[in-house]
């Protein structure tokens, strides 16, 4: 990119210019042209007044022809290929930033999941409690105990397995024939569910997410970098050193 615009500045600034000049003619002979219009005897001009206006219409358009006839015969081509490099390198940026993205944001999530595992655990005594005193709710109660439930059981990542069992228990007490036991035995479901998501993350927890931190500092700095919390220190005062200098952006107009 930086290569292509060594031969592509002078000539973009040039048509640039030329095209703001006669941008601005054309304005003056467009308020001309009000004058030109609104002229004569039942006009907010005089004839003399429209007469001069389209002489002075005649000269400025011929300054604008002009101008327009320096830009180089070349340049719609120049400009096309200049606007192929810089699509084409806004494509590579964007390529790299999803493919990194894309490979650092497993082992994020894959943390998470492993790191909630204490979380996971302590829904266990909430939804045998739920279980227990279901037959004592309303049924609209019941709905609104599910579905807190179930909310809390989202906080954790990964839980979509146990939040199925109480989505089903919902449902079942929203109907208009609601059951308690079936809604129970969904219940069940979910501490099933709960019971062996507990098992593998806590056995991830101590086999693999010591060797996965390490992995995760050894990249953080590097594809990892754009999904941080915050950029360390000294990352960040070279971002703030380069933001700091102008950036001309001019070429893409």
């Amino acid at each position: 990119m930086a290569e292509a615009a060594v031969d592509y500045r002078p000539i973009h600034s040039n048509v640039r210019r030329l095209e703001r000049d006669a941008g601005r003619l054309q304005e003056r002979i467009e308020r001309l042209q009000l004058i030109v219009t609104r002229s004569g005897e039942t006009g907010v001009y005089s004839a003399e007044q429209g007469e001069r206006a389209q002489e002075r219409i005649e000269v400025l358009t011929a300054e604008r022809e002009a101008l327009l006839a320096q830009i180089p015969a070349e340049w719609e081509e120049v400009h096309d290929v200049f606007a192929k490099v810089q699509k084409a390198e806004d494509a590579a940026r964007l390529s790299y930033r999803r493919t990194v993205d894309d490979a650092y944001e497993p082992v994020v999530e894959l943390k998470q999941i492993l790191q909630d595992a204490d979380l996971v655990a302590s829904f266990k005594p909430e939804l045998e409690s739920l279980r227990e005193r279901l037959p004592e709710l309303k049924p609209k109660e019941a709905v609104d105990a599910i579905a807190d439930m179930r909310s809390r059981v989202g906080d954790a990542e990964g839980t979509g397995d146990i939040r199925d069992g109480l989505t089903e228990a919902r449902s079942i007490m929203r109907s208009n024939e609601p059951d308690v036991a079936a809604a129970q035995a969904e219940i069940d479901k979910s501490i099933a569910a709960l019971e062996a998501d507990l098992a593998w993350r806590r056995k991830g927890a101590e086999e693999i997410l010591p060797k996965l931190n390490a992995y995760d500092a050894a990249i953080a700095g590097t594809i990892g970098l754009r999904l941080q919390p915050r950029l360390p220190r000294d990352i960040a005062l070279d971002v703030a050193s380069c933001l700091s200098h102008h950036r001309d952006i001019s070429l893409g107009f």
